[in-house]
C-alpha cells in the first residue's frame, strides 16, 4: 500500500471515529453541570422532555468501533445536571419516559 493511500485511510478512519457521538463523552460530564455545557459536549438530545426536571435522552455508542446504541439520559434541575448516565440504570417504565422518584405532574411539550 502506497503512504499517500495509508495516509488517506488514516484520515477517513479519524473524521468517522471523532464524527461519533460515544458513551465515552458522558464522562467530561459532572454534577451541577449548565445545560449549555452539556448541550456543548453531547449536542442536541435525540429526545427531550420536561417535568418538574428536564430529561435529555441520547443514543450513544459504547465506542467508535461498535454499531450498537446504548440509551442515556442526563437530568437536569433548574438547568444544572442533577444526574446521568445508562437509561436502565434510571427505573424508567418502558418507552412511556417517566421517571421514578422524580415525577408525579405529567411532561409538558419542549
Amino acid at each position: 500500500m502506497s503512504a499517500r493511500l495509508a495516509s488517506i485511510l488514516f484520515l477517513a478512519g479519524t473524521v468517522l471515529m471523532t464524527g461519533c457521538m460515544t458513551a465515552g463523552q458522558m464522562e467530561r460530564l459532572s454534577s451541577g453541570m449548565r445545560r449549555d455545557e452539556v448541550l456543548r459536549i453531547l449536542g442536541e438530545p435525540d429526545q427531550m422532555r420536561k417535568f418538574r426536571v428536564e430529561i435529555f435522552q441520547y443514543r450513544l455508542r459504547p465506542n467508535a468501533f461498535t454499531g450498537e446504541y446504548q440509551e442515556h439520559v442526563v437530568i437536569l434541575k433548574n438547568g444544572e445536571v442533577l444526574a446521568y448516565g445508562k437509561l436502565e440504570d434510571f427505573g424508567f417504565l418502558g418507552n412511556s419516559g417517566e421517571l421514578l422518584g422524580f415525577l408525579s405532574d405529567g411532561p409538558e411539550e419542549v
